[in-house]
């Protein structure tokens, strides 16, 4: 392992390696990118995978649409897939006030040129074979937003980056931080200290844990959600990913048709425990029974939970660390962490190369919620 870089980036899942890869893009390659584990095989391996541009934030949105231009020329750009497929995403609104809601939101979004669609429920039906209308209202609907495999991409981002000169460095952990008095100076680790300009956390659930160790009092909490995997289902090949808006409830069609299903759940995890619980494959059932009756018998035939890295507004903290110079933070991104990872990989690099960006960081400003101990 190198003892100096210019930035070293802490967690390989796929917003540090999409940060590592946009570095060394631009030519920043004096790049160190550690992981405690597996590159990818935190939360990044757990995802679902989807990619949607239905947000009230406009900063929001705007990471969707450059993370979503991204996915959509990931193979010619990164020199491998990541699985990409534009099937939409639909929300199912079960009352007047979420019709309401998403309704101002999609004519906010048109108005800057967007697909944004509310739909009757006779058009859900057409979405979505064997749909049970009953009780659903109507439908928000962005047909250009899909799903990807986050693991594919991860994997893809970090291999890129490598070629073009960036260390990675797996199964060694973080231990310290070295700063001349605010301003960083080292990263201490299992393996040896890397003296640096440029330190990134990016370490997803474990962000507070890490952030404790430079003296910064991170409000990212571990989640943990399940997600199930049914028998194959051909007849809803093509169908866009699908969420009761009302429960969380989701699901989305994966490979060999297969679907992949969750109840929406969300409970805290604070020892990081991702093993699976019984009652939320019945309460991913229950939803099944609900949203496509004639499916609520199909066999879940395997299971895994993973944590979402949550925040106290389930807005990511994006940029500089608080009163902690040459300290970004990438966390906190509230299960949308794939979903923009190429854009927030894009914004860092951009603070890094020239100390600013195009992208509106002030809805995810660290200094919202973080202080120095």
């Amino acid at each position: 392992m190198r003892r100096s870089a210019e930035v070293v980036i802490v967690g390989g899942g796929v917003v540090g390696s999409s940060i590592a890869f946009h570095l060394a893009e631009r030519g920043i390659r004096d790049v160190v990118l550690i992981d405690k584990g597996a590159f990818g095989s935190g939360t990044t391996a757990k995802g679902a995978g989807g990619l949607r541009s239905q947000f009230a934030e406009p900063a929001e949105i705007a990471f969707s649409e450059a993370s979503l231009a991204f996915y959509r020329g990931f193979a010619e750009r990164v020199g491998a897939g990541c699985g990409y497929e534009e099937c939409g995403f639909l929300f199912l609104l079960r009352d007047a006030a979420a019709v309401d809601r998403f309704a101002a939101m999609a004519a906010r979004s048109r108005a800057q040129g967007s697909d944004w669609r509310i739909l009757q429920p006779e058009e859900v039906a057409l979405l979505v074979p064997r749909i049970d209308t009953s009780g659903i209202l109507g439908g928000s609907f962005t047909p250009r937003d899909g799903t990807a495999k986050p693991t594919l991409a991860a994997r893809a981002l970090l291999e890129r980056a490598r070629s073009m000169g960036v260390e990675a460095v797996a199964e060694t952990t973080v231990t310290g931080f070295r700063f001349a008095g605010d301003r960083l100076d080292a990263v201490e680790t299992t393996a040896g200290t890397i003296t640096t300009r440029w330190a990134v956390i990016a370490a997803g659930p474990w962000a507070a844990e890490v952030g404790r160790l430079a003296g910064l009092d991170l409000p990212v909490v571990p989640m943990r959600r399940h997600v199930f995997t049914t028998l194959p289902v051909p007849w809803l090949e093509g169908a866009p990913m699908t969420i009761d808006e009302a429960t969380g409830w989701y699901f989305r069609t994966e490979e060999g048709h297969a679907l992949l299903v969750s109840a929406g759940d969300m409970t805290p995890a604070p020892d990081y425990d991702v093993r699976v619980r019984e009652q939320f494959a019945r309460a991913a059932r229950e939803g099944l029974r609900r949203v496509l009756p004639s499916l609520g018998d199909l066999p879940f035939v395997a299971a895994r939970a993973g944590l979402r890295e949550m925040t106290p507004d389930e807005r990511a903290l994006l940029g500089p660390a608080p009163e902690r110079e040459g300290m970004l933070l990438a966390v906190g991104f509230s299960g949308h962490g794939f979903m923009h990872a190429p854009a927030a990989g894009q914004a860092i690099a951009d603070l890094i190369e020239r100390g600013e960006t195009a992208f509106d960081l002030e809805p995810f400003d660290p200094a919202r919620f973080v202080k120095k101990d």
